[in-house]
């Protein structure tokens, strides 16, 4: 008898585990279970369900991870109370269906909510579900919950009596939602004025994160139905997307990845890239994209963790403030993460705290960007400090080098007008070469156009000594090297001779102005007279050589022309300029000899200028 008394207690207990009492001792039910069934087809209406079993369970804050369809949610609800009026809530606001069926003179009423029912016409004008029911006295019955959505299926459902519920216990979760987003508008807005004033790209890429999270949490947070902008909430969900891919590249500056791991560092910003390219996708079609930003978010802040700890390592101590904000809030959405797949039970941990954690993330990152322009103002006025320290330490040293100047700049001004007096001595000396010359020319009987063709070359190759005289900054000294190359290459552009081998072995030297201007007209006339002499000759070469040692100079210029007999022409005009500036030059002999070709050769013999 004792067996079949247990029995039945456990069979009346079974059957009543999941009824909800209602009594006069409680405001609010907010700790009961329900039975629950999943919909795969959503094809079930509140005639149907009536004769379903209801074989899941669980408590009324609930998690039960993502599922297709439609879920149907079985609440059996005993009043013993002296009320009739309750309002039941849901705790949520993504529920696209959200319909109560319940018994009231012996026919179900419906109860539709749901995401898109605009707020204006709900019997509730609240962002969250809720709904007025009336339930007799002393009766028993079942409440219908028709719920469908594209999000997983989550929620605190509790019940309290009309007359005990105030609209202000909503305003709870929404004025935090509120606090939250004017704390990290009020952070954006100063670290949008630090980037306008040290126009650094790491405070861009954290407004750029914290205008994004800004309107994220706006949009998780329900707020958007009181606004009549709900149908957007699917297609701002690309706001995660860009939040993380702002994180990405914030986090590359700030964790100066390029420093410490630069093949890393190099590559990283491209890893922002899938970030927005998930986030503009997503405006066109919820899935798959929603839920590859999650697990793209979820890798990428993970990575980020990894590296972090890395550079740390490495011995960037300051970034431990990121790392604890990173940890933290990874940690929180891994809570989320879980709770939403139905692994861990709804909680305002588990719901929220991720909310929470970014708020803290952003304000952690805040305060080492702050801490950053802090150290920049402090490296400036350091610097500052030191500059005029130096300044003044260094007056008299300026004063003394400012003097030593001077003093030099006059001494090479008094240089400089020596200079220009004799440069117009050499000027004068010149012009009277020049009258002798063309005194020379007119003794000459050769023609018109052979003489003036003549007399600009040996012009030619005075202007050129006085170019170089005007390039150098001191006329005693003269390379002769570069005059004697341009001389000869003069020649060849201005009888146009094309067909010359010219080989040229010039030792660099320095010589005084004087004996350098009868250089250039010797070998001017050396070389004029061999092309003059050779213009049918094939393959005609012509070789200079200078050499310079123990202060004796050798000029000789070899070609393999025709050659010439030294008797026809001892007495031309040629010979005689080389005749009249050869005896300018110090202890000098010239001869010619005339086998196979010509060969000139002059020497001279100075001990003042060794090259």
């Amino acid at each position: 008898m004792v067996k079949y008394l247990f029995l039945l207690l456990y069979l009346f207990g079974t059957l009543h585990a999941n009824t909800l009492i209602l009594d006069d001792r409680h405001l609010s039910i907010n700790d009961f279970r329900f039975s629950y069934l999943k919909d795969e087809h959503s094809t079930y209406t509140i005639a149907d369900i009536q004769h379903q079993k209801f074989l899941g369970n669980s408590s009324n804050a609930f998690a039960l991870g993502y599922t297709k369809g439609t879920l149907w949610i079985k609440i059996d609800v005993r009043n013993i109370s002296d009320h009739e009026n309750f309002v039941l809530s849901l705790g949520e606001h993504f529920y696209e269906k959200a319909n109560l069926y319940y018994l009231k003179d012996h026919q179900y009423i419906q109860k539709h909510n749901g995401l898109f029912v605009p707020v204006s016409q709900r019997e509730i004008y609240a962002n969250q579900l809720l709904y007025k029911l009336t339930i007799p006295k002393n009766t028993t019955q079942s409440l219908y919950l028709e719920l469908q959505g594209k999000y997983a299926y989550f929620g605190y459902i509790t019940l309290t009596k009309e007359k005990d519920f105030h609209p202000y216990t909503l305003l709870n979760i929404n004025t935090v939602y509120l606090l939250l987003l004017g704390i990290t508008a009020i952070i954006m807005i100063l670290n949008l004025f630090l980037y306008f004033k040290v126009k650094e790209r790491v405070y861009a890429y954290y407004v750029g994160y914290g205008f994004f999270n800004l309107i994220y949490i706006i949009n998780i947070s329900g707020l958007l139905v009181y606004l009549n902008l709900q149908h957007y909430i699917y297609k701002l969900q690309f706001t995660a997307s860009f939040m993380m891919g702002f994180l990405i590249l914030f986090s590359i500056e700030i964790l100066e990845m390029k420093r410490y791991l630069p093949r890393i560092g190099k590559v990283a910003p491209y890893f922002s890239l899938p970030a927005f390219f998930f986030g503009i996708m997503i405006l066109f079609t919820y899935q798959p994209w929603n839920k590859l930003i999650n697990d793209y978010a979820g890798l990428g802040s993970l990575i980020l963790i990894v590296l972090s700890i890395i550079i740390y390592l490495e011995g960037h101590k300051k970034i431990k403030y990121y790392i604890f904000a990173m940890v933290t809030f990874f940690a929180f959405v891994i809570l989320f993460t879980f709770m939403v797949a139905g692994v861990f039970e709804y909680s305002f941990g588990t719901r929220y705290g991720y909310v929470f954690a970014s708020v803290i993330e952003i304000i952690v990152f805040s305060l080492i960007l702050s801490n950053r322009y802090y150290d920049m103002r402090e490296d400036f006025i350091r610097s500052q400090s030191e500059l005029i320290e130096i300044k003044s330490k260094n007056e008299a040293f300026l004063e003394n080098e400012v003097r030593n100047r001077t003093e030099q700049l006059e001494n090479l001004l008094g240089e400089r007008e020596m200079l220009v007096k004799e440069v117009h001595h050499r000027v004068k000396n010149n012009f009277h070469t020049l009258i002798g010359l063309l005194w020379l020319e007119e003794q000459n009987g050769a023609s018109d156009e052979n003489k003036f063709q003549n007399l600009r070359n040996r012009i030619k190759s005075m202007s050129m000594i006085h170019e170089k005289l005007y390039q150098s900054k001191d006329i005693n000294n003269i390379p002769i090297k570069e005059y004697i190359e341009e001389i000869i290459a003069n020649l060849l552009s201005a009888q146009k001779v094309v067909h010359v081998q010219l080989h040229q072995d010039i030792k660099d030297t320095i010589f005084k102005f004087d004996y350098v201007v009868s250089l250039g007209i010797i070998v001017n006339e050396i070389i004029s007279n061999t092309l003059k002499h050779n213009q049918g000759t094939k393959n005609l070469a012509i070789e200079v050589n200078f050499t310079y040692e123990g202060g004796i100079a050798t000029l000789i210029i070899k070609d393999n022309g025709k050659g010439f007999e030294r008797e026809n022409v001892t007495e031309g005009l040629g010979m005689n300029i080389i005749q009249s500036f050869s005896k300018k030059l110090p202890n000098s002999t010239w001869h010619f000899d005339t086998n196979d070709g010509v060969v000139f050769t002059l020497r001279f013999q100075t001990g003042e200028f060794d090259g």
